[in-house]
């Protein structure tokens, strides 16, 4: 049979995964995920940080958008440009 948990037992498992993540870190767990909605929601992390944030890290943007762009069939969509003229 299983030990009863305590409150205390409850409330320090609580505490281990309820903690504050930093942007960069939703930010790279997002990229990590690789899908359509997140990385829109990477994209909706940056726009709630501040200006020096965006700026000291430029490069983690710009994995985004290379994220974003990935997402896409991009031979298929130009291919479907052309032939509609």
């Amino acid at each position: 049979m299983r030990p009863l948990l305590t409150i205390a037992d409850l409330w320090r498992s609580h505490q281990r995964l309820a903690r504050l993540f930093r942007p960069e870190e939703l930010i790279e767990i997002y990229l990590s995920i690789q899908g359509r909605w997140t990385a829109i929601k990477a994209f909706e992390m940056f726009a709630y940080t501040s200006f020096s944030f965006r700026e000291n890290n430029r490069s983690l943007l710009e994995e985004c958008w290379r994220n974003v762009a990935d997402q896409d069939d991009w031979d298929r969509l130009h291919q479907a440009s052309a032939n509609e003229g």
